[in-house]
């Protein structure tokens, strides 16, 4: 039987290292930000976050990605910023 890992809840000082230091962003840290995506859907720095993860994991980020990330936050020159 293969065990499933469980996404442990993001806490506040975990969402406050990614958004202090982005850098901090990685391939495990792509799981808390989805977990937090699927619990809160309009949440727009968790959108934010989730679009610099990919940058720095992959190096670009994929136009769908970027797009739905634009229909959630309000101001989009942040995005230009990321």
């Amino acid at each position: 039987m293969v065990e499933q890992k469980t996404v442990m809840p993001v806490t506040p000082e975990i969402l406050m290292t990614y958004i202090q230091d982005p850098g901090k962003l990685n391939i495990p840290s792509t799981k808390n930000i989805d977990y937090l995506l699927k619990k809160y859907p309009f949440f727009q720095t968790a959108r934010l976050l989730q679009v610099k993860n990919l940058q720095n994991i992959h190096g670009t980020v994929d136009k769908q990605s970027l797009n739905l990330t634009a229909a959630y936050v309000a101001d989009r020159k942040v995005l230009y910023y990321l």
